[in-house]
């Protein structure tokens, strides 16, 4: 079981117990997720990369080209739950990012809990986890996920997380919630530096990383074009980016800092990774090339930009846990979802591609704006909060069963 729950999706492994003669069991394990990171961007920029970073995984360790999600939900809810559970949105519990709640009447946000001070909590979690697993193989083994997104570092986690942490822009900082056993003191000393962080970057502006010429081969992000990008928090739709806010900086790689800074100082104070013979395990959301790839589209200079720094970051990271652990720790990568091209983008790019108005305003197919007045406040809304889904009737669902004769599945489907 816990062979499973780490293999099924992760795009590359690498162990620094490969490197010695006799592998043994890692005192540390590191599970990076990185938001919105499609494996097209490990071959399409990896002429570009150091040797520290992703190509260190390419040469030295595992890498699974096939890893693909076997459900079509690839939100960030479901797809941190895949990687921290190795399962599928139909067993994890984690249907979406937000979903209607019958019970309720109302949306569900996938991590949230009116009874936990701070808001978040993976009650609605319904597998055990490899974190979950770890602890009960393990007793003393310690758990933790560090995220931009709450929900990213909560669902990765699982149930039995000793703490997850998760950025707050207005702290600027990182928090958690009263579900957990969290170190306060970590979370107050390490937010103490966050401002002066946040100075040290007041503009993105594009780096050297990638050649001028190249970026013209690998990149579609002409002018004319710019205008089907989004800005958010004054950053603007083209280099340099200004950064004035904490949550500004999040919309750049340089949020990649903040959780990678913050997962270094929680494994020196929580002294994980001791040669105990229990392993503990971090996981490490970064979640900022996913809310700028939203932003600019993966096609972006923005975009390109962001994969070489993370290159980078990622190999200081690793840099710093060798000196810490030499051959004592496993790092694996994987990504909660891929990205598709803006549909202007893809469209001057020569593909078939085009934007569908969901409001659906010549009545061609039925929508939730549509639907009959027997459906009812509650169908609507359910359509509302289920994203980009199919909806049956409730009524017509149950018809069949009926007529089917096989009226135990209606308590199954309620």
């Amino acid at each position: 079981m816990v062979q499973k729950a780490t293999s099924i999706l992760l795009a590359l492994l690498f162990s620094a117990t490969l490197l010695a003669q006799q592998p043994k069991r890692p005192d540390l394990i590191v599970v990076v997720s990185i938001d919105q990171f499609p494996y097209s961007y490990l071959t399409r920029f990896q002429p570009y990369f150091g040797d520290g970073g992703f190509n260190r995984f390419l040469h030295d360790g595992a890498s699974f080209t096939h890893a693909k999600y076997p459900y079509s939900t690839t939100y960030t809810g479901p797809g941190h739950a895949a990687i921290g559970t190795g399962y599928v949105p139909a067993k994890s519990g984690i249907i979406g990012n937000t979903w209607f709640d019958r019970n309720e009447r109302g949306p569900q946000y996938c991590v949230g809990d009116d009874h936990a001070r701070g808001g978040f909590s993976p009650q609605n979690l319904a597998s055990d986890s490899l974190g979950d697993l770890v602890q009960d193989r393990y007793a003393g083994s310690r758990v933790f996920g560090v995220a931009l997104k709450d929900r990213a570092a909560i669902l990765m986690a699982g149930r039995k997380a000793t703490s997850a942490y998760w950025f707050d822009s207005s702290i600027p900082g990182f928090t958690s919630s009263s579900y957990y056993h969290s170190n306060k003191q970590l979370a107050d000393d390490f937010n103490r530096i966050v401002p002066d962080l946040i100075k040290s970057h007041p503009m993105w502006e594009q780096s050297d990383f990638i050649p001028a010429a190249d970026l013209d081969r690998i990149t579609h992000d002409p002018e004319r074009l710019r205008k089907y990008k989004t800005s958010r928090e004054g950053l603007g739709v083209s280099f340099p980016h200004r950064i004035a806010t904490a949550e500004a900086l999040t919309y750049t790689p340089f949020g990649n800092e903040l959780v990678i800074g913050f997962a270094e100082k929680l494994i020196e104070t929580e002294n994980l990774g001791t040669e105990d013979g229990k392993p503990d395990l971090v996981f490490v959301g970064l979640s900022s090339p996913d809310y700028l790839g939203h932003n600019y589209g993966p096609d972006s200079l923005e975009a390109a930009d962001t994969v070489v720094r993370t290159d980078r970051q990622l190999a200081a990271f690793f840099h710093d846990l060798d000196a810490k652990f030499g051959a004592r720790y496993t790092v694996a990568i994987s990504s909660d979802h891929g990205v598709q091209s803006i549909p202007e983008v893809a469209r001057d790019m020569g593909r078939d591609a085009g934007r569908v108005d969901m409001r659906n305003p010549n009545a061609t197919i039925r929508t939730y704006g549509e639907l009959a007045p027997r459906a009812g406040d509650e169908d609507r809304g359910e359509a509302r909060h289920q994203g980009h889904a199919v909806h049956a009737d409730r009524e017509d669902v149950h018809h069949v069963f009926r007529r089917a004769g096989d009226l135990s599945q209606l308590d199954a489907h309620p």
